[in-house]
């Protein structure tokens, strides 16, 4: 993967969030010969700015996925999309629910749309656990977009366009850190949803590098799911706590956890694939493949580490034995 990025261009579609920003610093690494950051924010697109510097082969393009006129101009000769665009937050789509369904199933649909349009190489939609047995509108919205980046692919005609997922769960960095921080500094308490809840979760370094690999491994129609640990709430708050009190002077113990209850569209735990979905489900070493009911037919033509060890059942956070605070601490505080 060394040279597969050189010369390319490339479109990062929500570019200034934490997932996006740290896949631009990755990318940036591999000598591209443009990368565009596309967002809405401009608060944020003059940070990261800032923190990057003025680069030759930046530049940095206000837009909303929900434009398609817009996207088509921001897709003008690029190569490679990477869309991390969206809304995220549980709570919030709850209560919004079709803003969610604009930005990301309507602004999913138009980012194929626009890339078939341009001709665009490769298009990699990074979606999230809750796609997996949703019990939320955000879930409910990501699924849907993935079947939408599925569906692409046959529809594609002769264009040479290819569309891949890639699902995550919880992505940490240091805005986590910084809320508890906040709430430690006002209350000298934190509030957790539950203590109970079991969680998938990776740093966001390790995160962009994945995201790196999937791009020369996707061949069309497929979802990647990286392999990552399982946590338990509790037992992450707790390690936070003690490293912000640390850098603090403070006694972690003196710190109160409030467990407020789980919100609406929230669970106890999670699943990153589904039992269904597993078995359709290629293990290849460092991360699962779902293969779409179409491509299993097909297994032989795809290049896989030429593999055929299929999952028996899903891949669920209740299934996994959680982190122990020291590996906690091991795995996501020293990126952070």
């Amino acid at each position: 993967m060394d040279n597969y990025f050189q010369g390319k261009r490339i479109l990062v579609i929500g570019g200034t969030g934490f997932i996006g920003s740290e896949l631009i610093k990755h990318l940036i690494k591999n000598n591209p010969l443009v990368i565009r950051i596309f967002s809405r924010d401009d608060g944020r697109q003059a940070k990261l700015q800032n923190e990057i510097g003025d680069l030759e082969n930046l530049r940095f393009l206000i837009g909303d996925i929900r434009d398609k006129e817009r996207l088509k101009k921001a897709l003008e000769d690029i190569d490679i999309v990477f869309h991390v665009a969206g809304m995220k937050n549980v709570y919030l789509s709850e209560y919004n629910p079709f803003e969610a369904v604009l930005t990301n199933v309507i602004g999913t649909q138009n980012l194929i749309d626009a890339s078939l349009e341009k001709e665009v190489e490769k298009v990699i939609f990074v979606s999230m656990n809750n796609a997996a047995n949703p019990v939320s509108t955000l879930g409910a919205t990501k699924l849907l977009a993935e079947k939408l980046m599925i569906s692409a692919h046959y529809h594609r005609g002769r264009k040479r366009t290819l569309f891949s997922n890639v699902r995550l769960g919880n992505v940490f960095d240091n805005s986590y850190v910084e809320s508890l921080k906040k709430q430690i500094v006002n209350n000298n308490s934190v509030s957790i949803p539950s203590s109970e809840i079991y969680t998938f979760v990776m740093d966001v370094f390790n995160v962009a590098n994945l995201l790196l690999n999937v791009v020369g491994k996707m061949q069309g129609g497929e979802t990647y799911v990286f392999k990552m640990p399982v946590v338990r709430a509790d037992d992450l708050a707790k390690v936070t706590i003690e490293e912000i009190c640390k850098s603090m002077n403070k006694d972690p113990f003196s710190v109160v956890i409030n467990q407020l209850g789980l919100l609406p569209g929230e669970k106890h735990n999670e699943f990153l694939i589904t039992n269904e979905e597993g078995k359709n489900t290629l293990d290849v070493g460092d991360m699962f493949v779902i293969l779409s009911p179409l491509l299993i037919k097909d297994v032989e033509g795809f290049n896989y580490f030429n593999s055929n060890n299929f999952m028996e059942k899903g891949y669920s956070s209740h299934d996994k034995i959680p982190l122990t605070k020291e590996q906690i601490r091991d795995l996501l505080f020293k990126q952070v």
